[in-house]
C-alpha cells in the first residue's frame, strides 16, 4: 500500500514441498513486480504485507527508476530489535493475509512494535543501491593519501584475498566513508551490485581517528574507498588481512608440465581461502560447506599434511544436519533447509574415501547409525519392490542436472547411477564392520537396480543409455554425462559394453569442458581415468586447467573459480604420480606411474601414519623412480610392460611383486 492506495498484489506463492524441487523458491532469488505508484507531495507512507512460511524470511527492495537522483528522499521508522536496517517489523499477524490492508488498527500491540511514523533525518538509501548511481571518473594525478567528499580510491590486492579488510582512518566526527570490496572492476569502479556476495559495501562513520577491521571475512581483488560526506578532507591507511589456512604450505608437487605445475599452485592458493576451520565451498558465496564441493576438495586434502582432519570434522557436521527422516541436507552448519538427494549419495561414497585414506574404522562405527538412516531414507523412496528412484519422491538433483538441462522424470539416469555406486560404497563400509546382514542387503538391492536401470534405461540396438524413463518409454535424450556417470558407477562389466559407451562419451571434449568449474568434472576425470582412457582425461585436465587460469573473473558466469584446480590437483597424485592406497590407512599403495604422459614427476605427501616422497623421471623407455618413506609401507608398482624400470627404496619401504598397468579398476 502507498498511504491508502492498494499499488501492488503478488500472488505467488511458493511452497516448499517434502521435498525441494527445481520450482521451488530458492535462497537468494527475486520476485520483481513493476507498477506505477501516485505519490502526493509530503510525506508519503509505504506498507507490505508478506505471507511467510514458518522458517523462511524475505526482504523488500523499493526502486524508482522514473526519478532523478535528488527528487525522493526517503526517511525511516524508529528502528527496534527485529530491524537490523531500521525498517518497522510487526508480526506475526493474526489477521488472514487476504484482510490486510492499510488502516490496521495495531493498538494493543507493544509499543515497539506499532507502525508509528517518526521520521528521522537519515538517509536510508541502501548504500550499495546508492553506489550504483554515481559516475566514477579516475583521477590519476590526485594524491591518494588524502580524499575530499565525492572522491574515491580504489586499492589492486594483485590477486584474490580472503580475509579481513583493516582501516586506520583520520578525519571529523561524523564524515560518512563506505568501504566496497570486489572481485572485478567496470567504468572505473566496483559495481555495487547486490549479487553472491551479498552487500559489497561496509559504511563507517568516522570519529577524530577510527581504526576499523571488517568482522567477518569477505572475498576481495579490489577495495574502493568512497567519501560520501567529509566536512574537509580524509586520510586512509589501508591493509588487508588473509584469514588464510597453513594447509598445503609445506606440500611439493612438480612435474615435467609448467601448466600442470601452475594448476597445482592455484588449487594451493584455492585452499588457503576455502579451508579455514572447515571447508568453504566458495568463500565469496555461500560461505559455509556444502557436500558436492566439499566431497571434492576433501580428495586433495587427503594428499596435503595435516589435511585428514579437516574432512573428519566435515562429515560429522554433514551427519549432525540428518533429518528424522534420515536425509542429509547439502550444507553444513546452516539453518537453511537444503535437501539434495544427489549431494546426500556423495556423503556415502565420501565416507568410504574417508576409511580408505585413514583407515579408521573406529570413525566409520561411530557414523554406522548416520549411514544406516540415510539408506533406510533412500530405501523409502524406491516404488514397492522396485530399487531404482523415482524423481517424484527423490527431488531435484543440484549438481547433476546444475543448469537444468536434462529432463528429470521418474527414473532419472544419473541419480540412480550414482545410487548404485553409493550402495557399493556401503556394502564395503558394512563389511569392514562386519554387519553382513546390512552388506548383503546392499549387495542385492545394487544388484537389483542395475537390472533394472539396464531394463529401463539402455537401448538394446545401442546400447546407450537414456536420461530417463517416463510414460512408459525412454527418452530420446542421451545425454554424455547420464553415461559418463552409468561409468563412473560401474555398473557394466563387459568390455565390449563399456568401449561402447567410452566411444560414446569421448566424440567431443568440448561438450565434458562445458561444466568444467562444477563438481561434476571430477566424476568425468574419474571415469576416463579410471578406464584407460588416461590420453583424452589427460587433455582434457590441461584444457580445464587452462581455462581456470585464463577466467579470474569466473564469478560473473555464475561459476566457482576455485573447484577446477583443486579437483585437478587430486588426479595430479593420483593418477600421474601415480599414487594411491591400496587398502585402507595407506600402509600398502599401488604405484602407477603415468609414464606415458610426463617425462618426470615429484612429490611428498601423507601415507599411512607419516610422509611419503616419491620420484620417478623417465628416459627413452626406461623409468627410474625413488621412494622414501618415514614409517612403514608397502609398494606395489603397476607397470606398463613396455617400460623397464628401477626403483630405490629406504629402509622403511618394502617393494612388492609388480604388476601390469590395469585396464579397469
Amino acid at each position: 500500500f502507498c498511504n491508502q492506495d492498494l499499488v501492488a498484489v503478488n500472488q505467488k506463492s511458493f511452497v516448499l514441498d517434502r521435498y525441494e524441487t527445481r520450482d521451488s523458491l530458492q535462497p537468494g532469488s527475486d520476485i520483481l513486480e513493476a507498477f506505477s505508484i501516485h505519490l502526493k507531495k509530503g510525506w508519503n507512507r509505504f506498507l507490505c504485507f508478506q505471507n511467510l512460511s514458518r522458517d523462511s524470511s524475505m526482504g523488500l527492495m523499493l526502486m524508482f527508476p522514473g526519478l532523478k537522483k535528488g527528487q525522493l528522499h526517503f526517511q525511516r521508522e524508529a528502528g527496534n530489535d527485529t530491524s537490523k536496517t531500521g525498517w518497522n517489523i510487526c508480526g506475526p499477524l493474526q489477521v488472514p493475509f487476504n484482510f490486510s490492508s492499510p488502516s490496521l488498527v495495531l493498538e494493543e500491540l507493544p509499543e515497539s512494535s506499532r507502525f508509528t511514523f517518526i521520521p528521522s533525518p537519515d538517509n536510508v538509501n541502501d548504500t550499495s543501491a546508492y553506489l550504483s548511481i554515481c559516475d566514477f571518473t579516475l583521477d590519476n594525478n590526485r594524491n591518494p593519501q588524502e580524499l575530499y567528499p565525492g572522491e574515491f580510491l580504489m586499492y589492486d590486492l594483485g590477486h584474490f584475498h580472503y580475509g579481513f579488510p583493516f582501516l586506520d582512518i583520520t578525519g571529523t566526527p561524523g564524515d560518512i566513508v563506505d568501504v566496497t570490496c570486489g572481485l572485478r572492476t567496470g567504468e572505473n569502479h566496483i559495481p555495487m551490485t547486490i549479487g553472491p556476495l551479498g552487500r559489497m559495501t561496509d559504511t563507517l562513520i568516522l570519529g577524530e581517528h577510527t581504526q576499523w577491521i571488517r568482522m567477518l571475512p569477505r572475498g576481495s581483488r579490489y577495495v574502493m574507498i568512497s567519501v560520501r560526506q567529509a566536512k574537509s578532507s580524509v586520510r586512509p591507511v589501508f591493509r588487508f588481512i588473509s584469514a588464510a589456512s597453513s594447509l598445503g604450505s609445506d606440500s611439493l608437487f612438480q612435474c615435467s608440465d609448467d601448466l600442470l605445475n601452475d594448476g597445482w599452485k592455484r588449487a594451493m592458493d584455492s585452499l588457503v581461502p576455502c579451508i579455514s576451520q572447515n571447508i568453504i565451498d566458495d568463500p565469496c558465496a555461500k560461505r559455509c560447506q556444502t557436500l558436492p564441493e566439499a566431497f571434492i576438495y576433501s580428495r586433495t586434502l587427503y594428499n596435503l599434511p595435516g589435511g585428514c582432519d579437516i574432512p573428519e570434522k566435515a562429515l560429522r557436521e554433514f551427519a549432525e544436519t540428518q533429518l528424522e527422516t534420515g536425509m542429509i541436507l547439502k550444507t553444513a552448519p546452516s539453518g537453511v533447509y537444503s535437501y539434495s538427494p544427489d549431494a546426500a549419495l556423495l556423503w556415502i561414497i565420501w565416507l568410504e574415501d574417508h576409511w580408505m585414506y585413514t583407515g579408521d574404522l573406529n570413525f566409520i562405527r561411530a557414523m554406522e547409525p548416520c549411514l544406516t538412516r540415510l539408506l533406510r531414507f533412500f530405501h523409502m523412496l524406491s516404488p514397492g519392490d522396485h530399487a531404482v528412484l523415482q524423481s517424484e519422491r527423490a527431488g531435484h538433483c543440484t549438481f547433476l542436472n546444475k543448469n537444468l538441462d536434462l529432463e528429470e522424470k521418474n527414473i532419472f539416469t544419473m541419480l540412480n547411477a550414482l545410487y548404485y555406486r553409493a550402495l557399493i560404497s556401503a556394502f564395503r563400509l558394512y563389511a569392514a564392520m562386519k554387519m553382513k546382514e546390512q552388506a548383503l542387503e546392499c549387495e542385492q538391492r545394487s544388484a537389483t537396480l542395475a537390472e533394472e536401470l539396464i531394463f529401463y534405461t539402455r537401448s538394446a540396438v545401442s546400447g546407450i543409455f537414456s536420461d530417463n524413463y517416463a510414460d512408459d518409454r525412454r527418452s530420446e535424450k542421451s545425454s554424455v554425462y547420464t553415461n559418463l556417470m552409468v561409468l563412473n558407477a560401474g555398473i557394466l562389466k563387459t568390455p565390449s559394453d563399456i568401449n561402447n559407451l567410452l566411444r560414446y562419451c569421448c566424440r567431443n571434449e568440448e561438450t565434458l569442458l562445458t561444466d568444467c568449474d562444477s563438481p561434476i568434472l571430477f566424476f568425468i576425470l574419474e571415469t576416463l581415468f579410471d578406464y584407460n582412457r588416461s590420453n583424452f582425461a589427460f587433455q582434457l585436465l590441461r584444457k580445464a586447467i587452462d581455462r581456470s587460469l585464463d577466467k579470474p573473473c569466473i564469478y560473473a558466469l555464475g561459476g566457482n573459480p576455485h573447484i577446477t584446480c583443486i579437483t585437478a590437483a587430486s588426479f595430479l597424485i593420483r593418477q600421474l604420480l601415480g599414487v594411491r592406497p591400496a587398502v585402507p590407512g595407506g600402509t600398502q599403495i599401488y604405484f602407477e606411474p603415468a609414464c606415458n604422459l610426463l617425462s618426470s614427476v615429484k612429490c611428498r605427501l601423507p601415507m599411512g601414519s607419516g610422509l611419503i616422497s616419491v620420484e620417478w623421471n623417465t628416459s627413452g623407455r626406461d623409468l627410474h623412480a625413488d621412494i622414501a618413506a618415514n614409517t612403514q609401507i608397502m609398494v606395489t608398482p603397476r607397470l606398463y610392460p613396455e617400460y623397464g624400470a628401477s626403483v630405490d627404496i629406504n629402509k622403511f619401504v618394502a617393494l612388492l611383486p609388480a604388476q601390469a598397468a590395469a585396464e579397469y579398476r
